[in-house]
């Protein structure tokens, strides 16, 4: 369901804004959607009574980078079909 979610966000981020080529769309709408994402994992783990002891800013990182991955990955399929 999230990844239904994120294509539709990326469809509506492209559609509103004209200017930029694919991978740039994708390359800005994968970091955004991965702050986002950051965010609700930080307060996800600030509101929890137990929270992981695991060194978050590298998993922030990472959430980001998966995002970018993830947001490619959709625009260059898209460019196939």
């Amino acid at each position: 369901m999230d990844w239904m979610v994120f294509l539709l966000g990326y469809f509506l981020f492209k559609n509103i804004i004209h200017v930029l080529p694919e991978f740039l769309y994708a390359l800005v709408f994968g970091f955004l959607a991965g702050l986002f994402g950051a965010m609700g994992w930080k307060l996800m783990f600030t509101i929890h009574d137990n929270p992981p002891k695991l060194p978050k800013f590298p998993f922030y990182v990472q959430l980001v980078g998966a995002h970018i991955v993830f947001s490619e990955t959709v625009a260059a399929m898209l460019q196939i079909v």
